[in-house]
């Protein structure tokens, strides 16, 4: 329910920052990245919560006789899915710092490379994706997981569960999408005469945009072992 709440705000920000793009109207791009940085390392907070209690409590899970409706837990897709959640712990510790520091370079202004190119518009535009999408995928799992539970439900079917973990599925589509926004902004810079880029924006760029895409398909891979999870449903 949190990490749907936190998505939700990452989805009105985003909404904010199209508004404005579709309107022409004026606003200050920093505030809007603030608040998708501030979210997000709130987000690698609970996540990393959760990851510490899971890797604690599954060993002994794995070990119970079933756990309703005669069947076990399914260790190897469990554990792929807690692999994935460590994978994307590691690159949203990353990602939060090197936010910082592009807002550090947009304040300062000091670089030709920041002068010339909004990297927090690109950059809120590309978390906004990711966020959309996680959004989208969380109401799926909820409405295939009514009791907040990932097991199998009364209320709902193997096939609802199937479908729910497939939507992590389009993460594929949001990394492309992520892509397009750097290739615009470089072809940008480069028409600009901006000049060589130094090494260490060149560095922090490059890392900012690689943590995201790795976000994305971190994300898209946990999908695929809920995937895997869910098929082991009683049908």
């Amino acid at each position: 329910h949190k990490r749907m709440k936190k998505a939700s705000e990452y989805a009105d920000a985003m909404e904010i920052e199209t508004q404005s793009l579709r309107t022409g109207t004026v606003i200050d791009s920093s505030d809007v990245f603030d608040t998708l940085a501030s979210s997000l390392g709130d987000l690698k907070d609970s996540l990393k919560s959760k990851v510490s209690t899971l890797e604690k409590e599954l060993p002994s899970a794995f070990l119970e006789p079933n756990f309703g409706f005669a069947i076990k837990l399914d260790a190897p897709s469990l554990s792929g899915l807690l692999t994935e959640m460590k994978a994307c712990l590691v690159q949203a510790e990353t990602l939060v710092f090197a936010l910082s520091e592009i807002e550090d370079q947009h304040a300062s202004q000091e670089s030709v490379v920041f002068q010339e190119i909004d990297w927090t518009q690109a950059y809120a535009s590309s978390l906004g994706l990711v966020s959309d999408q996680m959004d989208t995928s969380c109401r799926a799992l909820s409405r295939a997981f009514p009791d907040k539970r990932l097991r199998p439900q009364q209320n709902s079917t193997a096939l609802d569960a199937i479908t729910a973990a497939s939507s992590f599925r389009d993460f594929r589509d949001v990394r492309y999408h992520v892509v397009a926004i750097w290739a615009c902004n470089f072809e940008e810079l480069q028409k600009s005469n901006a000049g060589t880029l130094d090494l260490n924006e060149t560095l922090l760029l490059s890392i900012t945009t690689s943590c995201i895409l790795e976000l994305a398909r971190h994300l898209q891979l946990a999908g695929k072992e809920l995937e895997a999870y869910a098929k082991t449903f009683p049908s």
